[in-house]
């Protein structure tokens, strides 16, 4: 922690209990934290304790590293870069805007699974001969296709294992829809990202 007269205030271990409870006994400072993923939290706990917080983008903050990585060093580093003045510096999310980058992380991630369960799906009915041409459409009906037929050689146990996967796959698309209708209704909420969808 450096007060605005940049004199370094200290630098000991804190638990997060005793944070707070420092951090409210101190006049005015910058608190500088380097970008991690409870940063945009401590950043909002910081300001509203009357304090200016610096979150540091960890890629600009290597040269300033003092010995060994440690917790005592990590400290050092974060104060002497926190002075440079154009160091790149990350701005601190609101809550809004932090909920609605994690429904957007939820969104992607479930978007990742979709299409990695329709890649292992595909790959797997290739290899028993059964080509699926590219694009969502042609896919679900040629498994949905293969699941319906009543004369497949394919072994039992794995229509078993491929019926379920395929579940698994619509369910995941059944989610997918769920999550963009929920990211789309808070853009709609929030200024800046309407103004972007123009």
């Amino acid at each position: 922690m450096i007060y605005r007269d940049n004199d370094e205030s200290f630098n000991r271990k804190l638990t997060r209990d005793s944070l707070v409870n420092s951090l409210s006994k101190q006049k005015p400072m910058i608190v500088a934290v380097k970008a991690c993923g409870s940063s945009h939290y401590w950043a909002r706990v910081i300001k509203r304790l009357g304090h200016q917080v610096k979150i540091l983008a960890p890629t600009s903050m290597s040269g300033f590293r003092l010995g060994h990585k440690t917790d005592a060093t990590d400290t050092r580093e974060i104060a002497i870069a926190a002075r440079q003045p154009k160091l790149k510096v990350v701005a601190p999310k609101t809550e809004e805007q932090q909920g609605l980058q994690d429904v957007e992380r939820i969104r992607q991630h479930v978007s990742d699974h979709l299409t990695a369960t329709s890649n292992l799906i595909r790959g797997l009915l290739a290899e028993s001969d059964f080509v699926i041409p590219k694009g969502k459409k042609a896919f679900k009906t040629k498994v949905h296709d293969i699941l319906e037929d009543v004369e497949s050689e394919l072994p039992m146990p794995f229509q078993y294992q491929l019926i379920d996967c395929w579940s698994y796959y619509l369910e995941l698309e059944t989610r997918l829809k769920a999550t963009e209708k929920v990211r789309d209704e808070l853009i709609k909420q929030h200024e800046a990202c309407r103004e972007l969808m123009l």
